[in-house]
């Protein structure tokens, strides 16, 4: 994402992360977590130099640098040297890019147009939707729905549990609006169909020809390294069927836990 969260200080920020959802490259999502990271570094630090250089190489790290640099060291210049070459490039690049950003005409830089709309509306939605759904129903390019809605991994809004936010282009909102309910009543049956194609794309078998590799309507211990994708496709069911069998909250796994599949 854009602010480099690791997985674990993006979870301690309250950014979802699991096999449907990376909130780390949700824009707002993530620049808000970051902001309140960066507080809490600058709050330890009373520095804003660095604060940034904890959030690039840590805080731990940093309190070890200024150790190594001596009771007087309180700058990051002062534990310049003992820092990684990332981390001593870090804060320069900062300061160039800040400079650049107000800067820029004078050495002939031209900005680019953005890639995607500057003027977007945010809906929540409470239905499982699958991104190219939206793209069709609305006749505008599904890599612009993705560009917009970066965090859904696998380009479905999975929001059986809780809402989802779903960025469009603000012209675009109205007339989401007015197809949505058409969208979700379509839905189910979108998802056998691509559920049935699944199972003729991995097992070269059509209808009721088909048959699982592994038993349905049987127990499944979680693995490490397992994720709810990978163990619906093994069993040839869906993400979704395996979370209601199970009343799972979320796509989060544990090592050890006991899964029901099938009916």
């Amino acid at each position: 994402g854009l602010w480099q969260f690791t997985l674990v200080t993006g979870r301690y920020y309250g950014l979802e992360i699991s096999s449907m959802v990376d909130a780390r490259r949700d824009p707002v999502a993530s620049t808000q977590a970051a902001c309140r990271y960066l507080k809490d570094l600058y709050d330890m630090f009373d520095d804003w130099t660095l604060a940034l250089a904890s959030y690039n190489y840590g805080p731990g790290n940093v309190i070890k640098a200024l150790k190594r640099a001596g009771g007087k060291a309180s700058t990051y210049w002062d534990i310049y040297p003992y820092l990684p070459q990332a981390t001593r490039d870090y804060i320069p690049a900062l300061v160039a890019m800040t400079y650049l950003y107000h800067y820029y005409p004078d050495y002939g830089i031209t900005p680019n147009d953005p890639p995607i709309p500057l003027a977007t509306d945010t809906v929540m939605i409470d239905r499982h939707l699958h991104l190219d759904q939206v793209a069709e129903a609305l006749g505008i390019p599904e890599e612009m729905i993705r560009l917009l809605n970066p965090q859904y991994k696998q380009g479905i809004i999975p929001a059986t549990i809780k809402p989802y936010p779903l960025v469009l282009p603000q012209r675009e909102i109205s007339r989401f609006i007015d197809c949505q309910s058409a969208l979700f009543a379509r839905n189910d049956d979108s998802d056998e169909e691509r559920l049935n194609g699944q199972k003729q794309a991995e097992y070269g078998q059509t209808g009721e020809d088909y048959k699982p590799k592994e038993p349905v309507g049987t127990k499944y211990k979680v693995k490490k390294g397992d994720t709810l994708g990978a163990i619906a496709k093994r069993y040839g069911t869906t993400v979704k069927g395996i979370m209601r069998r199970n009343n799972l909250p979320d796509t989060r796994l544990r090592i050890g836990q006991i899964l029901y599949i099938g009916k």
